[in-house]
């Protein structure tokens, strides 16, 4: 993502990304998927070198904050819900995969 005047690691984006994370918006800007949330939250918290339980509740906050961001922007609370379900199945998916030493590729389920 982009720096800002913290000090706080940063999540990134690079040319691994797998497809389906992301998509150029109407406005010309990269956009990311609650998808490709999910799977960048994993990346981050591994990278992190957060144990796995703690690796699980963060990409449960990332899950949570995205819900609020979803009925903050109007979206239905059932919309939402299904958003933030797909952040935590797509966490959950590449947390199986770089806790457990599997593909680095990942993959869309």
């Amino acid at each position: 993502m982009t720096n800002d005047s913290t000090n706080n690691p940063k999540w990134t984006i690079g040319s691994e990304c797998p497809e389906g994370a992301m998509y150029i918006g109407s406005d010309g800007e990269p956009k990311i998927t609650p998808y490709g949330l999910g799977y960048l939250a994993a990346e981050f918290a591994k990278e992190q070198k957060q144990p796995l339980v703690e690796a699980i509740l963060y990409a449960s906050k990332v899950s949570a904050n995205h819900f609020a961001g979803c009925l903050d922007r109007g979206h239905s609370e059932e919309e939402a819900k299904k958003r933030s379900d797909e952040v935590l199945a797509s966490a959950k998916m590449r947390l199986e995969e770089l806790y457990r030493g599997a593909s680095k590729t990942g993959g869309r389920a």
